[in-house]
């Protein structure tokens, strides 16, 4: 045997019984077009970073609700539903109004500001305040809408159940005005009193 084969074999019997060191990493990617799941914080921090405005916050995290999720039965493992959110995020993704809202009301308390469900017949939205309970802002992430009201901001449910008209009802007050009329512009448009 020619002496580059024996070194080979020795390198080989030797390193076979040296013990191998190596570091362990807790890694994970993130990208600029896709908030961090990684945890409620980390994916707060991701979706809403970009903003300074609390109505963009909320905005944001109807937003990424949205994008993250299908409009399906809930998840379930075995008879339990899936209500963490980053499980929900990462490895399910199916959701109805009731958990979808949960989710928001998750994120939205992680902001620091208060948030609730409000239950419309057999549907539910949730509603977020940043101004410390003054005023309520309706976000329904199962049929994708909020809207505004007369003043710019984000509509209540309070203030959407209530009657408003203004040019582009005709002039007509009816309630869900502000839905039928004032969808954000992400969620729908309208064309005005003629169609």
């Amino acid at each position: 045997m020619n002496i580059s084969r024996r070194l080979v074999l020795l390198s080989a019997v030797v390193l076979a019984g040296a013990r191998a060191e190596a570091q362990v990493y807790n890694l994970h990617l993130v990208t600029d077009n896709q908030p961090d799941y990684t945890d409620m914080k980390s994916f707060v921090e991701s979706s809403t970073g970009a903003w300074d405005e609390p109505e963009e916050k909320a905005i944001a995290v109807w937003r990424w609700g949205r994008r993250s999720r299908r409009q399906l039965s809930c998840s379930r493992e075995g008879t339990r539903y899936i209500a963490d959110p980053i499980l929900n995020f990462n490895s399910y993704g199916a959701l109805n109004c009731g958990i979808i809202s949960a989710l928001n009301i998750g994120s939205w308390l992680e902001l620091g500001y208060q948030a609730r469900y409000v239950q419309l017949g057999d549907h539910t939205v949730s509603e977020v305040s940043w101004d410390g309970g003054r005023s309520w802002h309706m976000f329904d992430s199962s049929m994708s809408v909020f809207c505004y009201n007369h003043a710019g901001q984000v509509a209540s449910c309070e203030e959407i159940k209530q009657a408003h008209g203004c040019e582009l009802s005709g002039g007509k007050e009816e309630p869900g005005h502000y839905y039928l009329y004032h969808p954000a512009p992400q969620c729908a448009s309208h064309l005005g009193p003629t169609g």
